[in-house]
């Protein structure tokens, strides 16, 4: 069912059965708990108007610091940069930040305690001042005060720093700036200057200059001593000389081993030559051919010999060289063999050989006595270098030494010049902070903010009184729709009735001796069988549709229609839900339906009595104008509640029980267990959910036919020209 779903008849306005959107769920909740909104509302105004009347008007000083790209910015103290050092660049911000903690400092908020006095800053409070707390030193107080009211700030993508103090006299918000300004400019330059690092740096600066004078003393003895004038220029030119000595060693060594091979296979060649040869043919003119090949083979020894004293015997330049020779020797053999008759001569390759090898044996003394001069001159040339190398590492060291002392000499130097600068800085009271605007003094308070105290009594009051709306719906459990009691009990919702219908319900209900006396007074009416008007019902006309819809729903079910005669209970879970404005109600709409009677019948006023035990009741026909009959009990010589039902069915067609509450009467349950079915009355944003589902569960366990449940006196908080245009 939908949210809205009553009977499908617009009721005040109100559209039941439309589809109820989110923000109609919102309005219903603002208009429901209107009062508790408005009276947040009002409290959030209360408070905001006593806070700006009742606080202490404050008066604001400002002072704004420039913080420069100074000394204290880019050199460290002197006295930590004497030996090798990590470079740490420090960022801006973190230099901005020292700066502020400097400001905040217990310190520097002492002093300014002490200089302005502790009781201009501060009060006892009003339980220290009666005695209800421990006593706190004044000093103490009246740092946490100024505390409080001190504001330090950077401003934005700047390196200005804003210092605000409120105080209760624009006088004393000034004096105080100006102190704290005074006294941190004083402070800034003692954090960044070290006691005594001039003398410290003056008396190392002459120590190192006299070690200084004393190495290059030592230096010039060793270097006059060694005879050299420059260490790297006399290495140079000797390590070139023994470079030299070492190829020409190897050079001639080279030409040395090349004229003993040489010789050996001259005279090898020389073994092999005759010493005469044919000269000429008898049987003809001499073989040219013969001889040019001779000659060639001559050649090509020696040019094996010089081979092998530059390559091994098994080279492929000397293999080549002996391959070409045995051709030649082969060939030589040939033409030997075809000469008939020769005349023979001294042979000339044979005295070119031996020529050629006198030649070479005299010079083989010469390269080795070259080679014996030029190793005398590679071993004095190394031990001149192993006396150079020994004289460097003495020079080396001494070069150290001095260049040590020079270096110290220069840091030290330029620290005593820091340190003579700064101590000139801090006399003269020079740091890289300027005070760019000194303490003001304003004598327009800047609290309390009227405007500002009552815009936000206003957004506090609106949102509190939302949230406090919200959160007593949330924690509400009581029934609002038709949809909250088939959610919560899982019980058809037969019809919800609005409250504007049924606001004027019958005191009758809520009052038993008035219901007796006014029974009473209908019983006597009755006696003589003359219709006399009775009770009619508290509702007006305009709640006949919603009876009616109630008439529909509990004869036309999905299981078709109710068998008649039968015996209809209305009853609720406590008294006052209007289950007696209901039960009459039904009856005159069910009297309506067609010529039918209808009984009404009180079961609150059920009880034995007379001689023969009969039961004792109040019951009324209902007539279709809404009047009421009273009936005679006498009439029905019933005994027990069953009977009773049993004898008005062979009368009436319906009969309507107005039985007691549920939770209030032990009898509610038995007497609805007895009737054909049974409609709970609930009272819309009243009965508690965790009620109706007892009462429910109590109702189950006797077996009673609960046909469903009528939403009586249904709220709707939203206007109705508001709720037609959400």
């Amino acid at each position: 069912m939908n949210d809205e779903t009553a009977v499908g008849i617009p009721a005040d306005g109100h559209a039941s059965g439309v589809r109820q959107g989110s923000l109609r769920d919102i309005f219903q909740i603002l208009f429901r708990w209107r009062v508790t909104l408005v009276a947040a509302f009002a409290a959030g105004v209360v408070l905001a108007v006593l806070v700006t009347v009742l606080l202490p008007a404050k008066y604001r000083s400002d002072a704004k610091l420039l913080v420069r790209l100074g000394r204290e910015s880019v050199i460290l103290d002197p006295t930590v940069a004497v030996g090798e050092v990590v470079s740490i660049q420090q960022t801006r911000q973190n230099e901005i930040n020292s700066e502020l903690e400097i400001l905040t400092s217990r310190e520097l908020s002492e002093k300014l305690v002490t200089a302005i006095g502790p009781e201009r800053l501060s009060s006892p409070g009003i339980l220290e001042r009666l005695g209800l707390s421990t006593p706190r030193n004044p000093i103490d107080r009246a740092i946490d005060d100024l505390t409080d009211n001190l504001h330090i700030e950077v401003l934005k993508d700047s390196n200005i720093i804003t210092v605000s103090f409120r105080a209760t006299s624009p006088e004393l918000a000034q004096q105080v700036v100006a102190k704290l300004v005074d006294l941190y400019l004083d402070k800034h330059i003692a954090a960044y200057r070290t006691r005594g690092s001039y003398e410290f740096f003056e008396a190392e600066t002459k120590q190192l200059r006299d070690s200084i004078a004393s190495a290059e003393v030592k230096f010039r003895d060793v270097k006059n001593r060694a005879n050299v004038g420059s260490l790297e220029e006399q290495r140079r030119i000797l390590q070139g000389r023994i470079g030299s000595l070492q190829q020409d060693i190897q050079q001639n060594g080279t030409a040395l081993s090349a004229s003993r091979a040489k010789i050996r296979g001259l005279r090898k060649t020389l073994t092999k030559l005759p010493e005469t040869v044919v000269t000429e043919q008898i049987s003809g003119l001499p073989n040219a051919g013969a001889e040019g090949m001779r000659q060639k083979l001559y050649e090509l020894q020696l040019k094996e010999q010089d081979l092998l004293s530059k390559y091994k015997a098994d080279s492929e330049p000397a293999q080549e060289v002996r391959r070409q020779i045995e051709e030649a020797e082969a060939l030589l053999a040939r033409e030997q063999r075809d000469r008939v008759q020769v005349t023979h001569g001294l042979n000339s390759a044979h005295q070119k050989v031996k020529e050629d090898l006198l030649t070479e044996a005299a010079g083989v003394p010469a390269l080795e006595a070259r080679s014996k001069s030029l190793s005398t001159e590679l071993g004095l040339a190394r031990k001149e270098l192993k006396t150079l190398n020994a004289t460097e590492v003495d020079l080396a060291g001494l070069q150290r030494q001095l260049d040590i002392s020079r270096e110290n000499y220069h840091k030290y130097s330029d620290n005593l010049e820091q340190a003579r600068i700064d101590q000139a800085l801090e006399t003269e009271r020079i740091s890289n902070i300027s005070v760019v605007e000194p303490a003001t003094l304003m004598m327009i308070p800047v609290s309390p903010r009227t405007g500002l105290n009552l815009a936000l009594g206003l957004v506090l009051g609106i949102f509190g009184g939302v949230g406090l709306a919200f959160f007593r719906e949330f924690l509400d459990h009581t029934f609002r729709r038709p949809a909250d009691v088939e959610q919560q009990l899982h019980v058809r919702s037969l019809v919800a009735i609005p409250h504007l219908l049924t606001e004027t319900t019958s005191r009758t209900e809520q009052n038993a001796p008035a219901r007796r006396r006014l029974l009473g007074e209908w019983k006597s009416r009755a006696a003589g069988k003359e219709e006399q008007r009775g009770l009619v019902p508290a509702a007006t006309a305009k709640a006949d549709p919603y009876f009616e819809a109630l008439r529909d729903a509990l004869t036309f079910s999905a299981n078709g229609h109710f068998k008649a005669p039968c015996a209809l209970a209305i009853t609720s879970c406590r008294k006052g839900e209007g289950v007696t404005t209901v039960a009459a109600q039904l009856a005159v709409t069910l009297r309506r339906e067609r010529k039918i009677r209808v009984a009404l019948l009180d079961a609150r006023t059920l009880q034995p009595s007379g001689p023969d035990g009969q039961l004792v009741f109040s019951a009324y026909e209902a007539r279709p104008d809404g009047v009421f009959v009273a009936l005679e009990p006498t009439d029905y010589r019933a005994q027990t509640t069953p009977e009773l039902i049993a004898e008005l069915k062979r009368d009436f067609t319906f009969i309507v029980l107005d039985t007691p509450a549920i939770m209030e009467a032990s009898a509610a349950v038995r007497l609805c267990s007895m009737a054909d079915g049974v409609v709970l009355v609930v009272e819309a944003e009243d009965t508690r959910w965790q009620v109706a589902q007892e009462a429910r569960e109590a109702l189950k366990r006797a077996n009673a036919n609960v046909l469903g449940v009528v939403l009586n006196k249904r709220r709707f908080h939203v206007p109705e020209w508001l709720y037609r245009k959400l």
